[in-house]
C-alpha cells in the first residue's frame, strides 16, 4: 500500500517470509525515519531508536526501510490518520515542503486521469478491442 501524507511518501507491504511483519520503506530518509519515529513511539520500547532500525538499501527499489509487526505499526496508521487538521492535502503539502508538493501535484495529475478517461485504461488491458482511428471509439 502506499501512503502519501504530508509527513512523506511511504509503500508498505507484507514481509515475503513473515506474515505478520510489514516492510516500510520509502525514497526518502526522513520520510521513513518519521514513520519509524512512531513506531517506536507507539511500541513504547524501551531505549529503542528510529535511527537504529531504518537500513539503507542501495540494491532496492526503495533506498530506505524498515520492518515492523502488523499489530505494533497499526497505530502509526492511525496517528497518521488522526494528523489530518486541513481542508486541502496539497495546500498543506505547500506549506510545509514547496518541493514535495510539486512532485505530489504530478502524482496527483496522473491519478487524475484514471478519473477523466477509464476507458483509455481498457486499451491497455485488451488493445485489439479498440481501433484508435475510429473517431467513435471512446465515446
Amino acid at each position: 500500500m502506499w501512503i502519501i501524507t504530508t509527513h512523506g511518501f511511504l509503500s508498505i507491504v507484507e514481509d515475503e517470509l513473515d506474515p505478520s511483519t510489514v516492510l516500510v520503506r520509502g525514497r526518502d530518509y526522513n520520510d521513513v525515519l518519521t514513520a519509524a519515529r512512531l513506531y517506536v513511539r507507539a511500541t513504547g520500547e524501551a531505549g529503542a531508536r528510529a535511527e537504529e532500525i531504518v537500513q539503507k538499501t542501495p540494491e532496492a527499489d526503495y533506498l530506505y526501510r524498515f520492518w515492523a509487526s502488523k499489530s505494533d505499526f497499526e497505530p502509526v496508521i492511525l496517528d497518521l490518520f488522526r494528523s489530518v487538521k486541513y481542508p486541502n492535502f496539497k495546500n498543506a503539502v505547500k506549506d510545509i515542503d514547496p518541493e514535495r508538493a510539486y512532485t505530489y501535484g504530478l502524482v496527483w495529475s496522473d491519478l487524475y486521469e484514471i478519473q477523466q478517461d477509464r476507458r483509455l485504461i481498457n486499451i491497455f488491458r485488451d488493445p485489439d478491442t479498440i481501433d484508435l482511428f475510429d473517431e467513435g471509439a471512446l465515446e
